[in-house]
């Protein structure tokens, strides 16, 4: 399986812009609404998590300092245990970002980091809707599925 690609913060501001259908400079301001904070806090939560930067290098990517970096990215990791909408926001920028880092052939890379992104996912919400309700899984993996073009339909008996 290949690795994927360094993934900058740039990409990530990019595809977190794009989803809360923002202006990327929303992501640098000064505004503290939740419209302009929770999208920089997810941004800044996937940059620590998928770039190689330190937190002095996200936070001031961000026009913040390595301290807001580091709380923004407690803030979010709090709230996808008991926020599954933002879980899945997480995850489908997440898949987005991925799926542009990888080689565009190395399909098994694809899936193989989208079933170990979904289960972690599913860990870190406290989500245990594999054992009890099937369904309940293929409605929250469904969109970030068809972000790679997988029909889960086929898949499904």
């Amino acid at each position: 399986m290949m690795a994927p690609a360094h993934i900058s913060i740039a990409q990530v501001k990019a595809a977190v812009a794009a989803y809360f259908q923002i202006a990327e400079m929303e992501l640098v301001s000064r505004r503290r609404s939740p419209g302009s904070a929770i999208p920089r806090q997810v941004a800044v939560y996937l940059a620590a998590t998928l770039c190689r930067g330190s937190y002095a290098e996200i936070g001031a990517a961000f026009h913040r300092d390595h301290s807001t970096a580091i709380h923004a990215k407690k803030v979010i990791e709090t709230r996808m245990l008991d926020d599954a909408e933002l879980v899945l926001a997480v995850e489908r920028i997440k898949a987005q970002i991925l799926s542009r880092a990888f080689h565009p052939n190395d399909h098994e890379a694809l899936a193989s980091r989208l079933v170990i992104d979904t289960a972690a996912a599913f860990r870190t919400a406290g989500l245990a809707l594999a054992a009890t309700d099937p369904a309940a899984v293929l409605r929250l993996v469904a969109p970030v599925a068809a972000a790679f073009g997988i029909d889960l339909a086929e898949a499904v008996p």
